[in-house]
């Protein structure tokens, strides 16, 4: 009896010292809206969390990346200040040079959650765990593969065919999130319907976007027109301001998505129009800007923006209109990082190693044209672009100097990626940032967490162009080289 008494009287001892503790660590922890995801990896070396900014649209471009060096198998990410819903993403990097990513997870402020994560799957748990093994479960499904049609194909029926696929893709999601009801807060549950929901209709829309952009015969397009208008032309934009909309990273693609689609069409029926993609983006500039000036528009309108692969002079002057109308100060400084890419912008003066430790100056090379890319090891569009840019680094131009700069966070692993010739050769400058990764000083320059990054610059320093890669589903390797050399040929004739 004796023992009881001493066992209860030290547990009453404990609550009495430590609840005032915890009940002011929990005011503390919902005044600061503090998010905590920690957890354990099997072997990864490094973890990133990476916060999307304002424009949640817009991940790979402007975002904060929080890194941690992984010891003894735990990480941990307490991130303070979160105001409003976020999409997030989770890298952890192997020494094989593979990574797991858990991609776009919506957090909200207050989430607290831990991840046991191997290195084919992750299992949650604590408070917010629910939200966010809904999306891991969401996540396991793989979108229909799309196919190109022929000649002879009629194309209002593959149109029919491969949307009742993706129509089916997202139901699987749906179902998964309904039997979740409840089991988070009524906003995020709200949100991720909206995101599943224009996910699918701007699916929809670039399944119609593509077969117009591919297809040569006039017949196929009209069929693709036809299908278009039966189903999707009578969708009413609206941007007028709500959370659900402001928040949705998808409503945000939708709405571009569809506004090029409508402009695309509306030019090709014209007899009178020919079609080029300066008409279309002026066009869909205009409509964009027809929609008012609330939050959510001005959203979307730098997301018009931000995705543009050149930014050219029209559009430049676009963007100084549209920012003397931005009110948000986080939209405004995202417009004014677009400009450092506009064609004529000076070049982003680096100085960096190369795998000798010689220190490279981009100034070395005033007088010639410069092919920056710039990669990862890892990436699969990074190997993909290398086969583009070798062929034409072998031709050995006088004229023209090839550079490659990795981000890769491991030395070693670099060295290793060079040896193997997968993402660059000999005939290239290979540069390190020493271990900076995304936050080297040029990275943080262009503002750029997508690879590969190729920039063109000019014998002045100037840019030239930047991501001039043509669109990969409908061309062959050598039409993709053939439209890289187009565009160094014409930066080297460049007064």
């Amino acid at each position: 009896m004796k023992i009881y008494l001493t066992i209860l009287t030290k547990s009453l001892l404990f609550i009495l010292l430590f609840t005032p503790l915890l009940l002011i660590a929990g005011q503390r922890h919902k005044a600061k809206n503090e998010m905590i995801i920690e957890g354990k990896t099997d072997s990864a070396y490094k973890v990133d969390l990476v916060i999307a900014s304002k424009l949640m649209d817009l991940i790979n471009k402007f975002s904060i990346t929080r890194s941690i060096t992984i010891k003894d198998g735990r990480f941990s990410f307490h991130i303070p200040g979160l105001q409003e819903p976020t999409n997030t993403r989770l890298i952890f990097y192997y020494p094989s040079g593979k990574m797991f990513v858990l991609e776009n997870y919506l957090v909200e402020p207050g989430d607290s959650v831990y991840i046991q994560q191997t290195k084919t799957a992750a299992a949650f748990f604590g408070r917010s765990s629910p939200s966010f093994n809904c999306q891991f479960q969401m996540s396991q499904f793989k979108m229909p593969n799309r196919f190109s049609a022929n000649e002879q194909a009629d194309l209002y029926k593959e149109c029919d065919t491969l949307n009742k696929m993706v129509d089916s893709y997202y139901q699987l999601k749906k179902a998964v999130l309904d039997g979740y009801e409840g089991r988070f807060s009524e906003t995020l549950y709200r949100l991720l319907q909206a995101e599943i929901y224009y996910e699918k209709r701007k699916t929809n829309l670039a399944i119609a976007k593509s077969y117009l952009s591919s297809s040569r015969d006039s017949i196929q397009k009209s069929s693709v027109i036809s299908y278009y208008t039966d189903h999707y032309l009578s969708d009413q934009l609206d941007t007028t301001n709500s959370n659900l909309k402001v928040y949705s990273k998808f409503y945000i693609e939708y709405v571009v998505n569809k506004s090029e689609l409508d402009c695309m069409i509306r030019l090709m029926e014209s007899p009178t129009t020919r079609l080029s993609r300066s008409d279309i983006k002026n066009a869909v500039y205009h409509e964009i800007g027809q929609q008012g000036n609330s939050y959510l528009k001005q959203k979307i309108i730098t997301s018009f923006f931000a995705k543009q692969i050149v930014i050219t002079d029209s559009l430049n002057k676009q963007i100084e209109e549209t920012i003397k109308k931005i009110t948000d100060p986080s939209l405004f400084e995202i417009l004014t990082i677009i400009q450092r890419r506009t064609k004529g912008a000076k070049a982003f003066e680096f100085s960096l190693p190369d795998s000798k430790g010689n220190i490279i100056n981009l100034t070395d090379f005033r007088g010639k044209v410069v092919v920056l890319d710039c990669w990862y090891t890892g990436c699969i569009a990074c190997s993909a672009m290398a086969l583009v840019l070798k062929p034409i680094a072998q031709k050995k131009d006088s004229n023209v100097v090839f550079i490659t700069i990795s981000i890769d966070k491991d030395k070693k692993i670099w060295l290793e990626s060079l040896k193997s010739g997968k993402y660059s050769s000999d005939d290239e400058i290979n540069l390190y940032t020493e271990g900076n990764g995304d936050n080297t000083e040029i990275m943080r320059h262009y503002m750029t967490g997508g690879y590969p990054l190729i920039i063109v610059i000019d014998r002045f320093g100037k840019i030239f162009a930047v991501n001039p890669k043509p669109d990969y589903l409908v061309m062959t390797l050598q039409e993709k080289i053939t439209s890289l050399e187009k565009s160094i040929a014409e930066a080297i004739k460049q007064q």
